[in-house]
Protein backbone atom coordinates (compact mmCIF):
# COMPACT_ATOMS: atom_id res chain seq x y z
CA UNK A 1 0.00 0.00 0.00
CA UNK A 2 1.06 2.98 -1.11
CA UNK A 3 1.99 4.95 2.81
CA UNK A 4 0.55 8.96 3.12
CA UNK A 5 2.46 10.04 6.67
CA UNK A 6 1.39 12.83 7.66
CA UNK A 7 3.50 15.20 10.41
CA UNK A 8 1.82 17.18 12.94
CA UNK A 9 2.86 19.12 16.13
CA UNK A 10 0.23 18.49 18.17
CA UNK A 11 -3.31 16.26 18.23
CA UNK A 12 -4.44 16.58 14.63
CA UNK A 13 -8.42 16.62 13.35
CA UNK A 14 -9.96 14.01 12.01
CA UNK A 15 -10.56 15.78 8.87
CA UNK A 16 -7.06 15.86 8.16
CA UNK A 17 -6.41 12.32 9.62
CA UNK A 18 -9.08 11.26 6.72
CA UNK A 19 -6.27 12.27 4.01
CA UNK A 20 -3.41 10.39 5.21
CA UNK A 21 -2.68 6.21 6.16
CA UNK A 22 -0.06 6.97 8.73
CA UNK A 23 0.52 10.22 10.81
CA UNK A 24 3.18 10.90 13.96
CA UNK A 25 2.42 14.03 16.52
CA UNK A 26 5.35 15.64 17.84
CA UNK A 27 2.89 16.64 21.54
CA UNK A 28 0.43 13.44 21.53
CA UNK A 29 1.07 12.37 25.28
CA UNK A 30 -1.95 10.37 25.93
CA UNK A 31 -3.27 10.20 21.80
CA UNK A 32 -3.93 6.73 20.60
CA UNK A 33 -5.26 6.59 16.95
CA UNK A 34 -5.06 3.75 14.49
CA UNK A 35 -3.16 5.72 12.12
CA UNK A 36 -0.89 6.35 14.77
CA UNK A 37 2.86 5.43 13.98
CA UNK A 38 3.61 4.23 17.45
CA UNK A 39 7.18 4.47 17.16
CA UNK A 40 9.70 7.38 17.22
CA UNK A 41 10.33 9.58 14.09
CA UNK A 42 14.27 10.74 15.01
CA UNK A 43 15.00 13.95 13.03
CA UNK A 44 18.99 13.57 11.77
CA UNK A 45 19.30 16.12 9.00
CA UNK A 46 21.04 18.39 11.09
CA UNK A 47 22.99 15.32 13.04
CA UNK A 48 23.58 12.39 10.38
CA UNK A 49 26.97 12.94 10.91
CA UNK A 50 27.16 11.68 14.31
CA UNK A 51 26.92 8.31 13.15
CA UNK A 52 27.78 6.56 16.60
CA UNK A 53 26.02 8.13 18.95
CA UNK A 54 22.98 8.34 16.74
CA UNK A 55 22.98 4.44 16.20
CA UNK A 56 22.84 4.68 20.06
CA UNK A 57 19.78 6.29 20.17
CA UNK A 58 17.80 3.95 17.71
CA UNK A 59 19.20 1.39 19.44
CA UNK A 60 16.81 2.12 22.63
CA UNK A 61 14.36 2.19 20.62
CA UNK A 62 12.08 -1.04 19.05
CA UNK A 63 9.70 1.42 17.15
CA UNK A 64 11.69 4.06 15.01
CA UNK A 65 12.22 6.24 11.92
CA UNK A 66 14.68 8.60 10.89
CA UNK A 67 14.32 12.18 8.82
CA UNK A 68 17.71 12.26 6.26
CA UNK A 69 18.78 14.93 4.32
CA UNK A 70 18.73 13.92 0.41
CA UNK A 71 22.14 11.84 0.68
CA UNK A 72 21.60 8.29 -0.70
CA UNK A 73 24.79 7.33 1.57
CA UNK A 74 23.45 9.12 4.91
CA UNK A 75 19.96 7.02 3.95
CA UNK A 76 21.65 3.96 2.81
CA UNK A 77 23.25 4.21 6.48
CA UNK A 78 20.45 4.24 8.62
CA UNK A 79 17.99 2.47 7.03
CA UNK A 80 19.56 -0.61 8.44
CA UNK A 81 18.86 0.39 11.88
CA UNK A 82 14.97 2.07 11.49
CA UNK A 83 11.46 0.58 10.15
CA UNK A 84 11.37 3.35 7.16
CA UNK A 85 13.12 6.67 6.53
CA UNK A 86 11.80 10.03 5.34
CA UNK A 87 13.75 11.90 2.74
CA UNK A 88 13.49 16.17 3.65
CA UNK A 89 14.59 19.10 1.51
CA UNK A 90 16.29 22.06 3.10
CA UNK A 91 16.31 24.93 1.88
CA UNK A 92 19.46 25.24 0.28
CA UNK A 93 19.32 26.93 -2.85
CA UNK A 94 18.81 30.92 -2.68
CA UNK A 95 15.93 32.32 -4.48
CA UNK A 96 14.84 28.95 -5.50
CA UNK A 97 12.03 26.46 -4.30
CA UNK A 98 13.55 24.17 -2.40
CA UNK A 99 12.52 20.91 -4.78
CA UNK A 100 12.69 22.53 -8.00
CA UNK A 101 11.93 19.41 -10.31
CA UNK A 102 15.34 18.83 -11.61
CA UNK A 103 16.55 18.37 -8.49
CA UNK A 104 13.75 16.63 -6.96
CA UNK A 105 14.15 14.19 -10.28
CA UNK A 106 17.75 13.47 -8.94
CA UNK A 107 17.14 12.83 -5.74
CA UNK A 108 14.59 10.21 -6.72
CA UNK A 109 17.04 8.48 -9.10
CA UNK A 110 19.75 8.77 -6.56
CA UNK A 111 17.36 6.96 -3.93
CA UNK A 112 16.29 4.04 -5.44
CA UNK A 113 17.98 1.85 -3.92
CA UNK A 114 16.03 2.24 -1.04
CA UNK A 115 12.86 2.89 -2.46
CA UNK A 116 11.32 -0.03 -0.80
CA UNK A 117 11.46 1.66 2.57
CA UNK A 118 11.90 5.62 1.78
CA UNK A 119 8.89 8.32 2.40
CA UNK A 120 9.86 11.48 0.13
CA UNK A 121 8.73 14.45 2.07
CA UNK A 122 6.41 17.18 0.11
CA UNK A 123 5.62 20.32 1.39
CA UNK A 124 2.99 22.81 1.35
CA UNK A 125 5.35 25.50 1.90
CA UNK A 126 5.76 28.72 -0.19
CA UNK A 127 8.82 30.56 0.26
CA UNK A 128 9.20 34.59 0.14
CA UNK A 129 12.63 35.86 -0.66
CA UNK A 130 13.95 39.12 -0.09
CA UNK A 131 15.90 39.64 -3.12
CA UNK A 132 18.53 42.33 -1.45
CA UNK A 133 19.07 40.11 1.67
CA UNK A 134 18.35 35.89 0.55
CA UNK A 135 16.45 35.93 3.89
CA UNK A 136 13.40 34.32 3.36
CA UNK A 137 9.86 33.46 5.02
CA UNK A 138 7.78 30.43 5.23
CA UNK A 139 3.83 31.16 3.34
CA UNK A 140 1.01 28.49 3.46
CA UNK A 141 -0.13 28.80 -0.35
CA UNK A 142 -3.11 31.39 1.15
CA UNK A 143 -1.27 33.27 2.99
CA UNK A 144 1.25 33.53 -0.70
CA UNK A 145 -1.56 34.49 -3.13
CA UNK A 146 -3.68 36.81 -0.64
CA UNK A 147 -0.03 38.25 -0.60
CA UNK A 148 0.11 38.38 -4.23
CA UNK A 149 -3.61 40.30 -4.62
CA UNK A 150 -2.80 42.85 -1.70
CA UNK A 151 0.44 43.81 -3.72
CA UNK A 152 -1.13 44.05 -7.03
CA UNK A 153 0.86 41.11 -8.25
CA UNK A 154 0.97 38.35 -11.55
CA UNK A 155 1.65 34.80 -10.78
CA UNK A 156 3.84 32.99 -13.61
CA UNK A 157 5.07 29.49 -14.10
CA UNK A 158 8.54 28.42 -15.20
CA UNK A 159 8.31 24.96 -17.03
CA UNK A 160 12.15 24.73 -16.31
CA UNK A 161 11.53 24.14 -12.36
CA UNK A 162 8.12 23.33 -12.83
CA UNK A 163 6.94 26.32 -10.31
CA UNK A 164 4.91 29.42 -10.09
CA UNK A 165 5.85 32.41 -8.77
CA UNK A 166 5.49 36.38 -7.89
CA UNK A 167 7.63 39.65 -7.28
CA UNK A 168 6.63 42.60 -5.88
CA UNK A 169 7.98 45.34 -3.56
CA UNK A 170 7.22 45.92 0.52
CA UNK A 171 7.19 48.57 2.16
CA UNK A 172 11.06 49.41 2.24
CA UNK A 173 11.11 49.08 -1.49
CA UNK A 174 12.95 45.58 -0.80
CA UNK A 175 11.98 43.40 -4.12
CA UNK A 176 10.71 40.25 -3.15
CA UNK A 177 10.47 37.20 -5.11
CA UNK A 178 7.73 34.71 -4.02
CA UNK A 179 7.83 30.43 -4.98
CA UNK A 180 4.57 28.76 -4.46
CA UNK A 181 3.98 25.02 -3.83
CA UNK A 182 0.47 24.72 -5.80
CA UNK A 183 -1.81 21.84 -6.80
CA UNK A 184 0.37 22.00 -9.90
CA UNK A 185 3.57 21.44 -8.13
CA UNK A 186 2.94 19.04 -5.65
CA UNK A 187 0.59 16.62 -7.85
CA UNK A 188 4.25 16.39 -10.02
CA UNK A 189 6.06 15.48 -7.60
CA UNK A 190 3.70 13.18 -6.08
CA UNK A 191 2.87 11.46 -8.91
CA UNK A 192 7.12 10.91 -10.01
CA UNK A 193 6.83 9.23 -6.62
CA UNK A 194 4.45 6.87 -7.01
CA UNK A 195 5.80 6.13 -10.41
CA UNK A 196 9.33 5.41 -9.41
CA UNK A 197 7.75 2.48 -6.59
CA UNK A 198 8.59 4.34 -3.34
CA UNK A 199 7.10 3.57 0.14
CA UNK A 200 5.24 6.46 -0.10
CA UNK A 201 5.31 10.21 0.82
CA UNK A 202 5.32 12.21 4.10
CA UNK A 203 3.81 15.80 4.20
CA UNK A 204 5.85 17.90 5.85
CA UNK A 205 3.52 20.19 7.65
CA UNK A 206 -0.10 19.17 7.26
CA UNK A 207 -1.42 22.27 8.88
CA UNK A 208 0.50 24.47 6.16
CA UNK A 209 -0.74 21.59 3.68
CA UNK A 210 -4.24 21.60 4.04
CA UNK A 211 -4.21 25.93 3.81
CA UNK A 212 -4.93 26.46 0.34
CA UNK A 213 -3.71 22.63 -1.03
CA UNK A 214 -6.77 21.04 0.15
CA UNK A 215 -7.25 19.67 -3.70
CA UNK A 216 -3.54 18.39 -3.48
CA UNK A 217 -3.87 16.57 -0.01
CA UNK A 218 -7.60 14.77 -0.90
CA UNK A 219 -5.93 14.12 -4.51
CA UNK A 220 -3.07 12.26 -3.04
CA UNK A 221 -5.16 10.44 -0.88
CA UNK A 222 -7.59 9.44 -3.29
CA UNK A 223 -5.12 7.77 -5.10
CA UNK A 224 -3.40 5.62 -3.32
Amino acid sequence: MFTIHGFFLSEPTERLLSNITQFSAKNRTGFLHEKCYQGEVLDFTKTYKEFEKNVAVLNSFVKKAVIVPPAIKVAQFYSHFCDFIVVRFPCQFLLSPCTNLPYFNKVLTDFLPVKHKTLIELSGECLNFNMLTSQYEILSYNQAILKCSIKGSKTFFDESIYSSYFTYSDSNHSPHLVFLEDTLSISKKHNLVKEKGYMGIAWKDVFIMADGNWESLRGAYDKI
